[in-house]
């Protein structure tokens, strides 16, 4: 992708960034400090602005495993993984070819939002083990 910047490598893949990912995350950014800064005022704006930060942060590594699930899904069928992508609308794992058959396709297609629902089911058990009352309250586990 043009306007991309190389990160490194994950899992022997290049992992790129593209600039309007940039612009994504300080309005997410904004959002969510704003809306936790409204909502927990005693917070101040830095600290409001970093947790929506996190939040952002946290939102694009999800992206990055629906990614990694599609990437590895297709080595293990032989196809060469050339880059994997953040930008704008989400990532983009650059295969080298298509699947050779259509049931290689369609694991290459499910296993993304596979991984999504299960990074969505593991959450929300932790979530609902889990006491929290505020925006930095420590947590305790309901026994």
């Amino acid at each position: 992708m043009n306007g991309s910047i190389r990160v490194g490598n994950l899992f022997g893949i290049p992992f790129y960034i593209n600039l309007s990912w940039f612009l994504i995350l300080g309005l997410m950014t904004l959002s969510y400090g704003g809306n936790l800064g409204s909502q927990f005022p005693q917070l101040g704006l830095g600290l409001s602005l970093f947790l929506g930060l996190i939040a952002a942060l946290l939102l694009f590594a999800s992206v990055l495993a629906h990614e990694l699930g599609h990437s590895f899904v297709a080595i293990k069928q032989g196809i060469q993984v050339k880059s994997i992508t953040l930008f704008l609308f989400g990532g983009l794992a650059g295969l080298d070819q298509e699947a050779k058959t259509p049931a290689g396709a369609f694991w290459i297609a499910i296993a993304g939002p596979l991984v999504s629902l299960l990074l969505f089911l593991g959450l929300h058990f932790i979530g609902s083990y889990l006491i929290v009352t505020g925006a930095l309250s420590c947590c305790a586990f309901k026994l």
